[in-house]
């Protein structure tokens, strides 16, 4: 997978859950509506793996090209 595929599916995955976690917020029932943080803490760990990844997978190598 290269870098635009893996970014693109983070990038997915963090408005996915952005917009979930909005739209259950406006939800009328107020039961389901205390759950809003579960879809933006799934938006939270796929920004954090992304960066980690990105770090680890593609950051190491731009150094390791100049040897």
């Amino acid at each position: 997978m290269n870098l635009v595929e893996f970014v693109a599916i983070h990038f997915v995955m963090i408005v996915a859950g952005l917009i979930l976690g909005i739209r259950v917020f406006f939800i009328e029932d107020p039961e389901l509506q205390s759950y809003f943080w579960f879809p933006l803490l799934f938006s939270l760990v796929a920004l954090v793996s992304g960066l980690i990844e990105i770090k680890l997978r593609y950051l190491n190598d731009i150094g390791s090209d100049a040897i």
